[in-house]
């Protein structure tokens, strides 16, 4: 039997064609290159070939390597070396998951008294420039940034390039440990923008003993092994010429030959993976979502103990590593797989496979054959902590009594004694289509916001889980469901649907955005979203930042899903701080197994029952189904009761405080191991509790007004302020259907019968009169509501165009200039980033003049401008459009007095013209400032144009009487660099406005710590369509602490 080798991230065998090179250097040339003799200089020569070859790899200067005795020195010297030269404490930035040499490194440095950022990655093991940018911005003298470039558990490839310009961009030294991926990726110094890089020979089939260091600028390090002033005076200490000549050849070999050989790797490893999930389907390979480079494959053999198989593997001559020292009694402590939020078990369960340019198809086939036969043999092991077979490793339930879900129905049962809903207390359900003929429905106070482009008579995933979820919260008892709070009305807002196929269609995060504002305009106090998008971190996108925030500002409170990855990973927007976000727990009171844990969820999360939950799904049919969604709902359920027991008690509703209050009495819940209590995020759902805090604080407070002496016409259920793609969250693997008649212990149960309301107009859910302003940025577009309108077009512009396309803007300009009163017959849209925002459809009084405009508009996009830049004022007319493609959005009223269109260097010469003689004399640096801004209001902080701050920085990006009059200033221009740009309700405003200052800091690139900050201030008022700006600017002197 031959031996297969597949661990070539622990070392490489080495190549032949190095053995050849360095032999004579061990028999013949055996001289040292410090020597002036001609044994010496025989050596030197070889040295500095050894050296321009490694240089050629990297496209650097020979002058710039330093040879070392591997990665970890490299490592080392490359850290260690630039923090002896500092003088004062200084802050660093580096990943969780570097190499041992990294991470012990910045440990020592922290016990210096130096500051230390360890970025998080997320479940693929990736990290993201922006996270590089945000711990810059936040901390004072980051003097270096550290990271791999390639994982060595996982292969991971991390974003240096563009982490890189972040480095530069901030004159911030950055090393990269590229040790992984020397061989396997083209590596260009120069493209990379680091500074400094890491080597090791024994990775890439040179021997051990030998590494290099790439450093840009020798002088920014000290050497850290003293005696001999070899390499420049940075290494001391005869180099170990045999490996190093033997490097400088492997990396001759890889220059050559690396094109040839990476393919046929990259094959292999894929080959290896795809057959390995065959035979064992219930592998999962760690970080497959992440770009990989060709040879590295981690993967997870649930219910197996990794220690066993590698004896196993070895036995059979296959040789493998774990990444992690795991024992039968002794769970794993890879900590990168730990920091990607792996479970203990999948770590343990984990293995690394890594390919080299020496393994055949024939090694990959034969490493099956054998793998077969002991997936026959070996046992699904189980450790002291888990219990279960592959498909599924869940905590041990043996010690615990089955009290908690039965706990629950007890507190949820005295509750609903108090109340089963009141008709004021407004929900709205973010989900797919709900199946409104079911017979659990009737009597229910639901109204469905039709979406045109969601097919009804396709009643697949989508509709399942959509009912299912509405269900729980509004079931009727006359048909078999027992909703939670059935005497509540209920907003139904479709944000994804089925295909023709059933298959559900999944939701952006724009289409999220727009229907959590839709349903707060509706007058939504809950909005319950039993789903989410898997992300990295807690920034959201601005439409998404801006719903999220006008929900605080209204004081309506998002209930959504933690997510079913069963990871310490995040779901958005369960991941926003104001969220409150939900996981499962199963029927003995423990974390199920799917739920998500991610770091936030310890503030703003609490666990429900979310297994085997009954629910209506359509055709008059039920099922148990299980997962964070239906935790979700059964949350949301019992906040509804608890704000209709305020009313009850005379009190106004305040979904902030149920949320304040359900967190802090949330209870422990029970966990196997102590190490895993995050999994409980802030604890479980306490009803009893939390209803005892909220009686206690409507006690100990005094109401000024009961709840039955308000008038009925006033909105008397607005609420104020806060004190403090989207798939759904399922999980049914073991989901069962049952008859539409059949009961279940689960099932959630009411005590006294539903109040009688037929289906009408929710009355009570909406808000005030006043219209929606918007004053949004884009460009305009037009779209056919159906195929039909769309041929029509074509048939009529052949008249005027041979061949026409009705999707060319200029064929349909050439069209509409003969035929102008065709223009509205299309759907003019303004969109973002090819995304539509809102169509635009004028009144009857400014009808011609609007269509005008928008011809213009369009006209001027398709000619000699580039990034032409629509503003359009108006009121959003509360109903919807579809688009042909099946997108809907909302209806915009445009006001005439603000549509305008321009491009930015169009804009900037045009107040660039009005610059005296004086100012023409720094004219360019001017211009490029202003541009800076643009951009920055235009693209990076581009929004929905729907609440007052937006609708104000909008604004600011058209009016430029200010910026002009900020970077009109000798003292400024091309000196200072934009900051930030915020936005925040203005403390001093005139009577009956709407009040926002607009603030502008700048910064000097140059001299970061050692100057002031600048800020500038000015007020737009937007309590009109058109906002408009007010006073004058104000400026001042902003400093930062900055500790030594």
């Amino acid at each position: 039997m031959d031996s297969i080798y597949l661990d070539n991230n622990a070392t490489t065998h080495v190549d032949p064609e190095v053995t050849t090179e360095l032999l004579p250097l061990l028999n013949d040339n055996y001289g040292n290159p410090s020597s002036s003799h001609e044994f010496g200089k025989n050596a030197k020569k070889a040295l500095e070939t050894a050296r321009g070859r490694v240089a050629s790899l990297i496209n650097c200067d020979s002058k710039n390597i330093i040879f070392t005795s591997g990665g970890t020195e490299s490592n080392n010297l490359a850290i260690n070396g630039l923090a002896q030269k500092l003088t004062q404490k200084h802050h660093f930035i580096t990943s969780q998951i570097e190499h041992s040499s990294v991470l012990e490194v910045f440990h020592q440095l922290e016990e210096k008294g130096h500051k230390v950022t360890y970025l998080s990655v997320d479940k693929n093991g990736l990290i993201y420039p922006n996270q590089v940018e945000e711990a810059i911005k936040t901390n004072e003298n980051t003097a270096l940034i550290s990271l791999m470039l390639v994982n060595n558990e996982t292969g991971v490839i991390f974003p240096i390039k563009e982490i890189g310009k972040i480095a530069k961009k901030y004159n911030i030294l950055f090393h990269c440990d590229a040790v992984q991926a020397i061989g396997k990726i083209p590596i260009n110094v120069n493209e990379l923008n680091v500074d400094s890089i890491s080597i090791s020979g024994h990775k890439l089939h040179a021997p051990k003993g030998a590494g290099a260091l790439y450093i840009a600028d020798i002088n920014t390090i000290c050497p850290l092994i003293l005696g001999g002033n070899q390499e420049n005076g940075k290494r001391s200490g005869t180099e170990p010429l045999p490996a190093i000549v033997g490097l400088g050849k492997a990396c001759e070999i890889i220059s050559k030959k690396m094109d040839i050989f990476v393919p046929v790797i990259r094959k292999n490893r894929d080959l290896l993976e795809q057959k390995i999930l065959k035979i064992m389907p219930t592998t999962i390979i760690n970080s497959y979502k992440a770009p990989r480079v060709c040879n590295t494959s981690s993967i997870q053999f649930p219910g197996i103990v990794g220690k066993k198989l590698i004896e196993q593997l070895s036995n059979n001559k296959i040789y493998v590593s774990h990444g992690s020292a795991c024992a039968n009694n002794h769970i794993g402590n890879s900590h990168v797989l730990k920091a990607m939020g792996l479970t203990d078990s999948e770590i343990c369960s984990s293995l690394r496979f890594s390919v080299s340019k020496e393994n055949t198809e024939e090694d990959i086939n034969e490493v099956i054959n054998r793998l077969s036969i002991i997936f026959k043999n070996i046992p699904s092991e189980k450790n002291n902590y888990y219990i279960g077979t592959s498909e599924n490793l869940s905590l041990s339930k043996t010690q615990y009594n089955n009290d908690s879900y039965e706990d629950f129905y007890k507190q949820l049962k005295l509750l609903q004694s108090k109340t089963m809903g009141d008709p004021n207390i407004c929900i709205a359900i973010l989900d797919g289509p709900v199946d409104l003929s079911h017979s659990c429905f009737n009597g229910a106070n639901l109204k469905n916001m039709d979406v045109e482009n969601i097919n009804y008579s396709v009643k697949g995933e989508a509709t399942e889980h959509g009912t299912h979820i509405t269900s729980i919260i509004f079931g009727q008892q006359s048909g078999g469901i027992n909703g939670i709070a059935p005497n509540c009305r209920g907003i139904i807002l479709p944000i994804y649907s089925d295909d023709s196929n059933g298959n559900i269609i999944k939701c952006n995060q724009l289409g999220l955005a727009t229907a959590i504002t839709k349903a707060v305009e509706l007058g939504a106090h809950i909005i319950n979203i039993s789903g989410g998008e898997l992300v990295s971190d807690v920034e959201p996108e601005n439409y998404l930042r801006n719903a999220i925030n006008l929900c605080k500002e209204k004081g309506v409170l998002i209930v959504a899903a933690a997510g079913n990855d069963g990871c310490k990973c995040l779901n958005m927007p369960a991941c926003i701080p104001s969220v409150l976000s939900v996981g499962s727990m199963d029927e003995y009171g423990s974390p199920s197994e799917y739920s998500n844990w991610g770091d936030p969820y310890q503030f703003n999360g609490i666990l429900a029952p979310g297994e085997n939950i009954l629910g209506a799904i359509p055709n008059n049919k039920s099922k148990s189904k299980s997962g964070t969604s239906f935790s979700t709902a059964i949350v949301t359920g019992c906040i509804a009761l608890l704000l209709s027991n305020q009313i009850k008690n005379g009190t106004s509703p305040d979904p902030l405080i149920i949320r304040d209050a359900l967190l802090s009495t949330a209870s422990s819940c029970k966990i196997g191991d102590a190490s895993e209590a995050n999994r409980c995020l802030a604890g479980k759902i306490n009803i009893s509790e939390t209803l005892k805090q909220i009686l206690e604080k409507e006690t100990s407070t005094e109401e000024v007004n009961s709840y039955n002496n308000i008038n009925s016409n006033i909105n008397i259920l607005e609420m104020k302020g806060s004190r403090k793609f989207m798939t759904h969250e399922d999980n049914n693997q073991n989901s069962n259907p049952i008859s539409e008649n059949s009961s279940n212990d689960t099932n959630i149960t009411k005590k006294t019968a539903p109040v009688e309301v037929s289906p009408s107009e929710c009355n009570a859910c909406k808000n005030s009169t006043q219209s929606q302003f918007v004053y949004v940025l884009g460009n305009i577009g037009y779209d056919f509501p159906n195929e039909a309108r769309r041929d029509s077009f074509t048939q009529a512009m052949a008249s005027v165009i041979k061949e026409p396309n009705p999707y060319n803007p200029k064929h349909m300009i050439q069209f509409l200039k003969q035929h102008p009163f065709y223009a509205s017959s299309l759907i003019w849209t303004i969109s973002q980033e090819s995304s539509p925002l809102y169509a635009i459809h004028p009144s009857v009084h400014f009808n011609s003049e609007v269509y005008d405009l928008l011809r213009e508009f369009l006209e001027d996009s398709t000619a000699v401008f580039e990034g032409i830049i629509c503003s359009i004022p108006g009121v959003l007319s509360g109903n919807n459009v579809t688009l042909i493609n099946g997108y809907t959005v909302p209806i915009l009223i445009p006001e005439l007095r603000g549509m305008c269109n321009w491009s930015i260097d169009a804009l900037v010469k045009t107040i660039s013209a009005q610059l005296d003689s004086e100012s023409q004399k720094y004219l360019y640096s001017f211009e490029d400032d202003v541009k800076k801004f643009l951009k920055r209001v235009y693209y990076q902080l581009r929004n929905l144009g729907i609440t007052s701050g937006d609708r104000a920085l909008n604004y600011t990006g058209t009016n430029l009487v200010q910026v002009k009059e900020i970077f009109n200033n000798p003292d400024i221009v091309g000196q200072y660099a934009l900051d930030t740009i915020e936005v925040e309700r203005s403390s001093i405003c005139r009577p009956n406005s709407d009040c926002w200052d607009v603030k502008i800091i700048l910064f000097k690139p140059k001299k970061l710590l050692e100057e002031a900050r600048k800020v500038f201030l000015f007020t737009v008022d937007v309590s009109d369509i058109v906002p408009v700006s007010i006073g004058t600017i104000r400026d001042w002197e902003m400093y930062s602490c900055h500790n030594n």
